[in-house]
């Protein structure tokens, strides 16, 4: 069972993950940020860089990216999971892909890879 808990570190809101055994935290993880923010923030930085065209911005849908924020901070391995068409998810995966450099998770203190998925509705 997992416990997701929304701390404030240094004015930014972080979302920590605690992984609970008969009621105690055997597992914590502070899960990656980007420029200091959530990733609600990476969310619009990634539609602020899409570059859609007018008729792309018509399309409605829900588009899925996945990616992992590897110990450096750095994305790698970025993935469509669900696009409403193929050239709007290859746009958002390329935006993705570009990314800068995140602050990693951490977990007992130690920098950690994080799978994430990344849901962006027009």
């Amino acid at each position: 069972m997992k416990n997701l808990k929304l701390l404030m570190i240094k004015g930014a809101f972080i979302l920590c993950a605690a992984l609970l055994f008969n009621g105690i935290a055997v597992a914590q993880v502070y899960m990656p940020t980007f420029r200091g923010g959530s990733i609600l923030e990476f969310k619009m930085w990634v539609v602020r860089n899409a570059e859609l065209t007018k008729e792309q911005k018509k399309i409605k849908g829900e588009t899925q990216i996945v990616f992992f924020v590897n110990s450096e901070g750095v994305v790698e391995q970025v993935e469509v999971l669900k696009a409403p068409n193929e050239e709007i998810g290859e746009i958002y995966r390329k935006v993705v892909e570009s990314s800068p450099k995140w602050q990693p998770a951490v977990q007992k203190g130690k920098k950690v890879g994080v799978k994430m998925v990344l849901p962006i509705s027009r």
